[in-house]
């Protein structure tokens, strides 16, 4: 089940992981399970505000599915096979006998999505089945996105100017790629990602930048001794970098930077106003009048009246 990914093929299953399950084949993975060991009713399941008895055969489900996409991704036309069947079935039964045993403790068992996710992972990855974890782990990232948790007082600028809430799970999710690309147990993400926000929070900064940010994980990844995983970041980004300049997104100048402020549209988002927008008015109002200042004095003349996170509407009264 071992599979190294190359960079292409992470892109691969990447686009299977989101693409909606209506548009790709379904396969009776729940069926693997044997009947008598579906249903544990002293193990609660908590998911979308609602409580219910544990399933084996949900999880069955979810392994079946990440193995579904990542087959899909390989373009393999034989997937419901006998063979990936017994394989379902074993990492499913093999997450039920971690949960009989605490159980057996004297446990009482609440579990969350989260949790369930976690247990599985650890199973695939007992099993050597890393590219199988990858899989789940993109299919989580997909469902993370869909459901933003609540922002800390950070907020992240992304690449494109936007501004969107902090959100600890999506850098847990990078991390754990990380390491399950070099088929290592990906369990230390947690406190790398915790570690993260809690540095930057403490930083005293409203926005940060989405470099600073993968510095900062880099930088946890090696104070926490994962040098082997940083290194490996290290060079996907640089990667990611090469592609963005090969396809012509360019990086922002710093100084274009310093001179864009937060804006707060109608709908309560928050973006960049880079001030095209003034300068244009500027040059069309000085054409034909002999001043003794250049546009760039204007534009730093009135840019005394533009505050960060000025709302919209008053951001065109002011040009």
């Amino acid at each position: 089940m071992i599979h190294k990914l190359a960079f292409d093929e992470d892109l691969e299953l990447k686009r299977f992981t989101s693409t909606p399950k209506e548009d790709k084949p379904r396969f009776d993975w729940r069926g693997v399970i044997n009947e008598d060991r579906l249903n544990r009713p002293e193990i609660k399941v908590e998911a979308a505000g609602e409580e219910r008895a544990f399933d084996l055969a949900e999880i069955a489900e979810t392994i079946g599915t990440a193995l579904t996409d990542l087959l899909l991704s390989r373009q393999e036309e034989e997937i419901f096979t006998e063979m990936n069947r017994q394989f379902v079935a074993k990492v499913a039964e093999s997450v039920g006998e971690v949960l009989a045993a605490q159980i057996e403790q004297g446990k009482e068992l609440k579990l969350t999505a989260h949790d369930i996710n976690l247990l599985i992972e650890k199973a695939l990855i007992e099993n050597d089945a890393y590219d199988v974890a990858k899989s789940l782990v993109l299919s989580r990232q997909q469902r993370d996105t869909e459901t933003e948790r609540l922002p800390v007082s950070i907020r992240l600028i992304r690449r494109n100017k936007q501004v969107v809430p902090w959100n600890e799970a999506k850098i847990e999710i990078a991390v754990r790629k990380s390491f399950l690309s070099l088929q290592l147990d990906s369990s230390p993400a947690v406190a790398i990602a915790q570690a993260v926000t809690d540095r930057l929070n403490r930083s005293g900064q409203a926005f940060i930048n989405i470099e600073d940010v993968q510095d900062s994980v880099q930088e946890e990844m090696m104070r926490q001794g994962h040098f082997k995983v940083a290194e490996s970041y290290i060079l996907y980004r640089a990667h990611r970098a090469r592609l963005r300049e090969e396809s012509g997104i360019a990086v922002q100048d710093e100084t274009q930077q310093d001179s864009m402020i937060v804006v707060t549209e109608a709908n309560g988002d928050s973006n960049f106003w880079d001030g095209v927008d003034l300068k244009r008015r500027i040059e069309y109002a000085m054409i034909g009048l002999k001043i003794d200042m250049s546009p760039e004095d204007v534009e730093s003349e009135l840019r005394r009246s533009i505050y960060p996170e000025m709302q919209r509407s008053d951001l065109k009264k002011t040009i």
